[in-house]
């Protein structure tokens, strides 16, 4: 067992978490796809909503808007001998995720509902989305906790931020179209598409995921890919 862990054979683009153990309710594809829309203008803003501050949160968010530069941008103008395969295309763009330390990354194809209101909608049908968990907090004695805690949440939305757009720009290069959409940067109602991923169902206080609670960052990345 020490020797040999039991995710030794375990496929890496399944990723650290065991999503795949998960039973599946295919009717929350028409349940999520038939929600309403939602207003970009009334659409809750996460990172204004925030309660926390200080040096370490100013920090983060400076990068998040950097990361949130690279949303968009050029498509190469020839495209990469990529596979027809949807599923072989899975496996690349969740290895991608996952070799740089996303959480989880599920995908889903694109309801028209999921455009908010307001925003345009862009000719991609699928969605990559990625989660990022929380990262764990100082003990309360530890000197640390003072300025890590109340950061916890900005350095997710930072990390999911840059995996967004790192996502989204490996797949332009590949010729093919990809806009990341990230916390306060997002034409996409991520809470629908995390939900039509696999990564989150809905209860009476937003979003839960299975192994990680509600302490998670979203962004997503849709595509044509």
């Amino acid at each position: 067992m020490f020797i040999h862990p039991k995710s030794k054979n375990r496929p890496f683009h399944w990723g650290p978490f065991p999503l795949e153990m998960l039973p599946r309710n295919e009717s929350m594809i028409e349940v999520e796809s038939d929600r309403p829309q939602i207003d970009a203008s009334n659409a809750s803003n996460l990172i204004d909503q925030r309660t926390t501050s200080g040096l370490l949160v100013d920090a983060v968010d400076r990068y998040r808007e950097i990361y949130a530069g690279f949303v968009d941008g050029e498509v190469a103008p020839a495209q990469a001998p990529l596979p027809d395969d949807l599923e072989s295309r899975t496996v690349d763009i969740k290895g991608a995720a996952y070799f740089m330390d996303a959480s989880q990354v599920g995908i889903c194809r694109l309801p028209e509902r999921a455009w908010m209101n307001g925003k345009e909608a862009q000719p991609h049908d699928h969605a990559v989305v990625i989660l990022v968990e929380h990262g764990r907090v100082p003990e309360a004695d530890n000197a640390a906790r003072a300025w890590v805690a109340p950061a916890v949440s900005a350095t997710a939305d930072m990390r999911a931020a840059e995996l967004a757009a790192l996502v989204a720009g490996h797949i332009r290069q590949m010729g093919m179209a990809a806009r990341a959409h990230v916390a306060g940067h997002n034409d996409l109602d991520l809470e629908r598409v995390a939900v039509l991923a696999g990564l989150a169902l809905r209860d009476d206080h937003g979003l839960i995921n299975a192994y990680v609670g509600s302490a998670f960052a979203l962004a997503a990345v849709s595509t044509d890919y």
